[in-house]
């Protein structure tokens, strides 16, 4: 969420009442319960168990339990929240605050309005938001036990981080070597429940679990069991992922040689940057995949415009060096040209894909043989 926004929140409810335009962070639980009818402020009160008060006037309520709330803070957050809704108030807190709505969140914030923790607001360009009054905030920064829950998420935050990574080199990868090797970077000993618990079978837009045959794929990997009967075949250990591979990975940044094979279909071939993306992908998603040179090839030729033959031929040895400098799943992360030399003495180990038969097709779709097309 930008500053300005946070700066700028407009708290309006479901009733359509408007609080008057201020900064968000001094807004206290009393200016949220004043939008609330009678009948949700006494259902606050039964969630609270809070007797001999129900006669109140609205007024006379919203004072009683905004100090009722504040005062027993801690003990309202131990009994009512589980972990994953104390983890999901940490970050609250950690954002100052506020949080832009997404639907995933209606759980947590359905419970936080019961309880007076947290409130759904919407900004002035219809954006909904989590907002949790100042004085809530400023009393949670002083429960100590919330800071150790904090500081767990943090080491399990940094198990996520490493996993995400080994699935960028491995595509696919057994549950208990992701716990040994995440286990080694992170340089401590991980329970293995804690892990599969908090890391493996947690909800999340990049990897999934399968619990049958106890593997963590990537969602792109287009056949998870294939990717990972390939890797068994190989009698190597996975690609070597460091503690500085860690630290430096961005999930979107392009590898050196994608970068340069992105240029050259832009500045040599005069392909369009975003169709030069997607072709790039294309190619990439196949090499990952486990696809052969030839797969991985198939139709990419008839996505550019070649003014001669020796284009196309040129076109061909940039592909080939790609794939050939692609870290593939199927062989555990390496590239070819690096599992080959990793594998010097176990040469039955090593596929090689990286060549075209001289009587092949030729994989530029003319329909000739490859000796008598690219290959000559």
């Amino acid at each position: 969420m930008s500053t300005k926004m946070k700066s700028e929140i407009n708290v309006q409810y479901r009733k359509s009442k408007k609080m008057s335009t201020q900064n968000q962070f001094t807004y206290q639980l009393k200016d949220f319960l004043y939008n609330m009818t009678k009948d949700e402020l006494n259902e606050i009160r039964k969630i609270l168990k809070i007797k001999g008060i129900s006669k109140l006037k609205k007024d006379d309520l919203i004072d009683y339990l905004e100090k009722f709330i504040l005062n027993d803070l801690e003990g309202i957050i131990k009994k009512q929240l589980n972990e994953k809704e104390v983890l999901f108030l940490s970050k609250l807190i950690e954002n100052q605050g506020a949080l832009d709505y997404h639907e995933e969140f209606s759980c947590y914030i359905e419970k936080f309005e019961k309880l007076g923790l947290a409130f759904l607001s919407t900004v002035e360009d219809g954006q909904k938001v989590i907002v949790m009054p100042y004085n809530i905030r400023e009393c949670i920064g002083k429960i100590s036990f919330l800071s150790k829950v904090k500081n767990t998420n943090d080491y399990k935050n940094q198990w996520i981080e490493i996993i995400k990574v080994l699935l960028y080199y491995y595509g696919v990868i057994y549950a208990e070597d992701a716990h040994r090797i995440t286990e080694k970077l992170y340089g401590k000993s991980i329970g293995f429940y804690d892990y599969l618990e908090s890391v493996i079978k947690i909800k999340n837009e990049i990897y999934n679990y399968d619990k049958q045959n106890k593997i963590v794929y990537l969602k792109e990997v287009i056949n998870p069991l294939y990717i990972y009967k390939e890797q068994n075949s190989r009698i190597i250990d996975y690609f070597p992922v460091t503690k500085d591979m860690v630290e430096q990975f961005e999930n979107q940044e392009l590898t050196d040689i994608e970068r340069e094979f992105l240029d050259i279909l832009i500045n040599t071939y005069g392909v369009l940057p975003k169709e030069a993306e997607n072709i790039l992908k294309l190619y990439i998603n196949r090499i990952k995949n486990g696809y052969t040179l030839e797969q991985s090839m198939k139709n990419i030729f008839t996505l550019i415009k070649f003014k001669e033959n020796k284009d196309m031929k040129e076109f061909l040895g940039n592909l080939v060096y790609v794939y050939n400098n692609t870290n593939m799943w199927a062989l555990k992360g390496y590239t070819p040209e690096k599992l080959a030399k990793a594998c010097e003495k176990k040469k039955s180990s090593i596929v090689n894909r990286n060549k075209i038969g001289r009587n092949e097709p030729c994989p530029c779709g003319s329909g000739k043989k490859y000796k008598n097309c690219c290959g000559k």
